[in-house]
């Protein structure tokens, strides 16, 4: 099976990927070199290939706990509305 990036339009074989990619992504997939954090813009998958990346690749997992963690900082404040 191939895989497309969804921005450079390269091909990847999913068998040769680092891990192999035994199921194809539901949404949008981005290759490593593309991956680049909206938050931060890191570019974590380069670094650590054991990354999650999250909202179509678009969100890397340290941003993402940070965004969980201000969410549940908002509902736990007292008068904040949930």
């Amino acid at each position: 099976m191939m895989l497309v990036c969804e921005t450079c339009d390269k091909g990847y074989h999913t068998f040769c990927m680092k891990p192999a990619i035994e199921i194809l992504p539901a949404d949008s997939w981005k290759c490593k070199n593309c991956r680049v954090c909206c938050d931060c813009g890191s570019r974590l998958a380069a670094v650590d290939p054991t990354c999650q990346w999250y909202e179509s690749y678009s969100v890397c997992q340290p941003c993402q706990e940070q965004r969980r963690r201000s969410s549940a900082d908002t509902k736990d404040t007292p008068g904040s509305q949930a």
